[in-house]
């Protein structure tokens, strides 16, 4: 089944409500175009790459044909000594380790999980060229660990692109003009991601899905939104996993002219430098950063945020030295 990109957030906030009463994902694999019986030989070798045990789940997802496996794992190790069996007196044999991968039936809230994954990859990721591919197992419904040890994880390729970036244009509003407004406060960057990018919200239940469940993930599913404020500069939020939130990233924010916005005055140091195109809204930057290095408690020399020409500033052992610079 095939989704529109409104139906599909409907789908994937439905999917998020789901995600605690859904058995825990115990890893995972990539296998397009897979028979049950090649995608069987998935689960085996990523239970025996990754060292999984009797109990534990392995979910196999074809994304070309939209197709999710679930299987339970009976995991015998090498040396295992196994009651009932063999023809001795005390009906114990040593056998060779085994790992046997268990289709298991999907309940309606997992097939919900796993479309809402394929929908997000089909009408997001796959068309921009972001994710992995992992190249289908060999036929198999056994897996001997003693026939087949020292395993190597398939090979994986990512591709070009790192993530996926959101523009967000921010629009004027008390103390939320510039990327100035927000650096190095917690509190506000977190208000102003709530705030904007309604919708995003889906990402991120993909994403905390993937980074809660999952040690080898079939896509690339880092996403960030790029916030632009109206008087040019601009700042990068990332979705943490772990928090749940989209937080910022003060190595991103930069002003209008490309100078980077130091968050703190560990952020600077000698030899660092820093250009104003002296026009509006060169002029701004300049100030507002002037601002922030007396804030740091950094001497400043040289001309002031005034005058509409251009400036050159570089940090030196002895604080913060500015210039005219000719045009």
């Amino acid at each position: 089944m095939k989704y529109s990109l409104s139906a599909l957030a409907a789908l994937l906030i439905y999917c998020g409500s789901a995600q605690g009463s859904v058995t825990p994902v115990t890893d995972w694999r990539m296998c397009d175009g897979c028979s049950d019986s090649q995608m069987q030989q998935c689960a085996i070798e990523v239970a025996t790459v990754e060292g999984l045990r009797t109990g534990n789940y392995v979910w196999i997802f074809d994304f070309e044909n939209w197709v999710a496996s679930k299987y339970y794992l009976e995991v015998t190790l090498p040396g295992t000594i196994v009651p009932g069996e063999g023809s001795r007196d005390d009906q114990r044999l040593t056998r060779v380790g085994l790992v046997v991968a268990n289709a298991q039936t999907l309940s309606a809230k997992e097939v919900a999980l796993s479309d809402g994954l394929f929908g997000m990859v089909e009408e997001v990721w796959r068309p921009m060229g972001w994710g992995y591919h992992y190249e289908a197992c060999a036929d198999s419904t056994q897996y001997s660990l003693k026939e087949r040890g020292g395993t190597k994880e398939p090979d994986a390729t990512i591709q070009p692109q790192p993530g996926m970036t959101f523009p967000i244009t921010i629009p004027p509003g008390p103390e939320q003009n510039s990327a100035h407004d927000i650096i190095g406060n917690q509190a506000r960057a977190l208000q102003l991601a709530e705030a904007h990018g309604e919708g995003l919200g889906v990402l991120g239940q993909i994403q905390s899905w993937v980074g809660n469940y999952v040690r080898v993930a079939p896509i690339n599913t880092r996403a960030s939104k790029l916030f632009q404020f109206s008087d040019g500069s601009f700042a990068i939020w990332n979705f943490n996993v772990e928090t749940d939130r989209w937080e910022p990233d003060w190595d991103t924010f930069e002003d209008s002219d490309g100078n980077r916005i130091p968050a703190t005055a560990s952020d600077v140091s000698p030899g660092m430098s820093f250009e104003f195109s002296g026009a509006a809204p060169g002029e701004l930057n300049l100030q507002q950063f002037l601002d922030r290095m007396t804030m740091f408690g950094i001497p400043v020399t040289g001309p002031g945020g005034v005058g509409g020409s251009p400036v050159s500033c570089e940090i030196t052992s002895d604080g913060l030295r500015c210039w005219y610079r000719s045009v």
